[in-house]
């Protein structure tokens, strides 16, 4: 899983003169291997591509939250070996998430 994109909402909206105290910081992850296997029998899953971990501040607590792929691919025809595919990605998602709310990162 690699960090493909990092987007801070906060810092953005401070650029713009918008006050902003609140911590909100998208990260976009991928493993491209698996991306591109289930891109291959599911092309519309690109349009939930890469997949995004939140940081996000709310009444003075950091929170995590993202999607599955396996919730996104809800939305698109079956496709049994793409689904066999996200059910990994979800695992290194949750991994990830997991290691980051234990201060592992």
């Amino acid at each position: 899983m690699n960090l493909v994109g990092t987007l801070n909402i906060q810092r953005g909206l401070q650029q713009r003169g918008i006050k902003s105290k609140d911590t909100y910081v998208i990260y976009e992850v991928c493993n491209l291997v698996l991306g591109a296997k289930i891109l291959a029998g599911t092309p519309e899953f690109g349009a939930f591509a890469p997949c995004k971990i939140v940081l996000f501040e709310t009444k003075g607590k950091l929170k995590l939250m993202t999607y599955l792929p396996t919730y996104a691919l809800k939305y698109f025809p079956k496709n049994a070996e793409a689904q066999k595919v996200a059910q990994e990605l979800d695992k290194q998602i949750i991994h990830i998430m997991k290691q980051a709310a234990t201060g592992g990162f």
